[in-house]
C-alpha cells in the first residue's frame, strides 16, 4: 500500500466518521428528544447500517482479491474445460509475461498491484485494492450499506429542516426553541455531504448490480459491448456469454449461496479459476466469439501496395474467395491469342478474363495490367492497318489506265460494293480512305472496344 492510497483510503473513513457522528451528536440527539427510547430506536437502527458498512469497507479493503495458484495450469483433459478464451484470435491457454504463469478463465493482470488477479473487476483507488474473486461480494456490500446508511441519515436531516421550517411559521414555537448556530452549521455540511455522497455512491451501486445481474465484471463489459455492436452490424451472428446463468445464480456466485446472508459479511469458498456456464451452451464455449478476433476492419493500409509479402486485397478479404496467380507475360500471351482468334474469324464471344492475382497487391499490378492492353491495343491497330491494305486500293490506283492510254471508269460490281460498302457520296468514292468498313473490320474494332469494357469492369469489381 503506497502513501497515495493509504490517504486516501484514510480521507474515506475521515468522511464516514464525520457525517456518522456529527450527524447524531449535534443534530439528531436533540432533534429526537434526548435519552428516550425513541431515540435509541431510532439511532440504534442507523448504527447499525453504520457498523456494517465500516465492517464491509474493511474487508474489501483488506481482503486479498485472489492470486492465481502458483501450481494451476490449464486442464490436460480437453472435456473439462468449459470455456476457452479467446485474446488476438488465439484461442489457447492464457499466459502472463509478466507473472510467468498460466491466466485462468476471467482473470487479469493489474498494473497497480503488478499480479494477475482472479475474477478481476477493477481496481478501485478509494479501496487501494483490487476488486476479485475473494472480495467483490465486500465490495457489493459495502455500496450497499452507503445507500442504506446515506438514506437513512438524509430522511432525519431532512424531517429537522421541515421541523425547523414549521417552526418558524409558528411564532410562538420559533421564539421559544431555536437552533444553535453549532447546530445548524453541522446540519447544512451534512446534508450536503450525504446529499452528494448518496448521488455519486448511488450511480456506482446501481451500476454494479447490474453488472451482479448479468454474472459480468467491469473488464467484460467492454468485451460484451464490442461483441453487441458486431452482431448489430452481422459480423458475428449471436451474443452467446457463458457465464450468465440465471439471476439467483449469478448473485449466489458473489454473495454467497444463502439468500438470507447474502447482506451478510462472508467469506468466499476457495475456487476462482473455473466458474459454471449457462445450460444451454456446450462446451467448450470460446469467449470472445471466434468470429470477433479473426474479423479485420479494412482500412486504407489494407490496400496499399507491399512489395515484401503478399498481401490480398480488401474485396478478396471481405468475401472470402480465391483468386488464380497469373503473370504479367501470361496476361500478354492471352491478349495475342485473342488478337489471333480475331484476325483468323474464330468465335470469341465466350471470350473471358480470369480474375487474378500476384504477389502483390491487385493496385500495384494496375501499371502492368495498363502497359499490357496498351501493347494489346497497338497489335489491334496495326492488325487493322493491314487490313486496309490488303482490301482497300490505294486513292493514286482508284482509276485503271485502259491499252488505249485512256483511264477506264472503275467497276463498281457488287464484289466491289462488297468490298467498299454500300455507295457513298462523290466525295467519299474521291477518298476511299474514309469508305465504310466491312463487317469483319467493324466486329475486330467491336472486340476492341470489348477488351477496354472488360478492363473496366474488372477494375470497377
Amino acid at each position: 500500500m503506497g502513501l497515495g492510497g493509504i490517504l486516501i483510503v484514510a480521507g474515506v473513513w475521515v468522511l464516514i466518521g464525520f457525517i456518522g457522528l456529527t450527524s447524531q451528536y449535534f443534530v439528531f440527539w436533540d432533534y429526537l428528544g434526548g435519552p428516550t427510547v425513541h431515540t435509541f430506536t431510532v439511532l440504534g437502527g442507523f448504527n447499525a447500517l453504520l457498523a456494517l458498512l465500516c465492517y464491509n469497507y474493511y474487508l474489501a479493503c483488506r481482503v486479498d482479491p485472489g492470486r492465481v495458484p502458483s501450481d494451476w495450469e490449464p486442464p490436460a483433459n480437453p472435456e473439462d474445460v468449459l470455456v476457452i478464451e479467446v485474446k488476438k484470435n488465439n484461442a489457447g491457454p492464457r499466459y502472463c509475461r509478466v507473472c510467468k504463469h498460466f491466466k485462468p478463465p476471467r482473470a487479469h493482470h493489474c498494473s497497480s498491484c503488478k499480479r494477475c488477479v482472479l475474477k478481476m473487476d477493477h481496481h478501485c483507488p478509494w479501496l487501494d485494492n483490487c476488486i476479485g474473486y475473494n472480495n467483490y461480494g465486500h465490495f457489493i456490500r459495502f455500496l450497499i450499506f452507503v445507500d442504506l446508511t446515506c438514506s437513512y441519515c438524509l430522511v432525519l436531516l431532512c424531517r429537522r429542516v421541515w421541523q425547523l421550517y414549521v417552526n418558524r411559521r409558528n411564532w410562538s414555537v420559533y421564539y421559544a426553541i431555536q437552533p444553535s448556530q453549532t447546530e445548524f452549521g453541522f446540519l447544512l455540511v451534512n446534508l450536503v455531504l450525504d446529499t452528494m455522497v448518496l448521488f455519486l455512491v448511488g450511480i456506482l451501486s446501481i451500476y454494479h448490480l447490474w453488472l451482479l445481474i448479468d454474472n459480468t465484471t467491469t473488464i467484460e463489459t467492454f468485451e460484451k459491448d464490442r461483441i453487441k455492436k458486431m452482431v448489430r452490424r452481422r459480423i458475428v451472428s449471436q451474443l452467446n456469454y457463458p457465464y450468465d446463468v440465471g439471476l439467483v445464480g449469478n448473485i449466489k456466485q458473489v454473495l454467497g449461496p444463502s439468500p438470507w446472508l447474502w447482506l451478510w459479511p462472508q467469506a468466499m469458498p476457495k475456487g476462482g479459476v473455473m466458474f459454471p456456464i449457462a445450460s444451454y451452451l456446450q462446451p467448450p464455449v470460446y469467449w470472445p466469439p471466434m468470429e470477433s478476433t479473426s474479423f479485420e476492419t479494412p482500412t486504407i493500409y489494407d490496400t496499399r501496395p507491399t512489395h515484401t509479402s503478399k498481401v490480398l486485397s480488401v474485396r478478396q478479404k471481405a468475401e472470402s474467395y480465391e483468386l488464380a496467380t497469373i503473370s504479367a507475360n501470361d496476361r500478354e500471351q492471352m491478349v495475342s491469342q485473342f488478337t489471333s482468334d480475331i484476325s483468323s474469324g474464330v468465335d470469341t464471344d465466350a471470350f473471358s478474363i480470369d480474375t487474378y492475382d500476384s504477389d502483390d497487391d491487385y493496385f500495384a499490378q494496375e501499371e502492368d495490367d495498363l502497359m499490357a492492353l496498351s501493347r494489346a491495343v497497338d497489335r489491334i491497330a496495326e492488325h487493322s492497318n493491314r487490313m486496309q491494305k490488303r482490301k482497300l486500293p490505294r486513292s493514286d490506283s482508284a482509276a485503271s489506265v485502259s491499252p488505249g492510254g485512256s483511264q477506264a471508269t472503275p467497276d463498281l460490281s457488287s464484289s466491289g460494293r462488297k468490298l467498299l460498302g454500300p455507295s457513298t457520296p462523290s466525295a467519299e468514292s474521291a477518298h476511299p480512305s474514309s469508305a465504310v468498313p466491312s463487317q469483319d473490320e467493324t466486329a475486330m474494332f467491336t472486340k476492341g472496344s470489348l477488351l477496354h469494357q472488360l478492363h473496366h469492369k474488372h477494375k470497377s469489381s
